[in-house]
């Protein structure tokens, strides 16, 4: 089992889960899967590497880790993540 430090997409199941030491956005805590709208956006980012930004205005950074994607989601303000 991975233990993320930061809010991120788990793929398996399309859900955003809180990291261990940050919290995913509480706009992302209103339903335990994804909206229609971010279910498509993150399959279509997850070969994507990078900052993104989601439909309803939040961040998302897809990055490499060991042999799969991980997208890290969140606000960003100022060119600084809240991670």
């Amino acid at each position: 089992m991975n233990t993320y430090p930061f809010p991120h997409v788990d793929l398996s199941d399309m859900t955003v889960r809180d990291g261990t030491w940050s919290q995913r956005p509480s706009f992302c805590k209103q339903k335990d899967q994804l909206r229609p709208r971010c279910r498509s956006y993150y399959k279509s980012i997850q070969n994507k590497l990078g900052p993104q930004k989601c439909p309803y205005g939040f961040s998302s950074y897809v990055l490499p880790y060991h042999s799969e994607l991980i997208i890290y989601t969140g606000i960003r303000l100022y060119s600084y993540y809240n991670l």
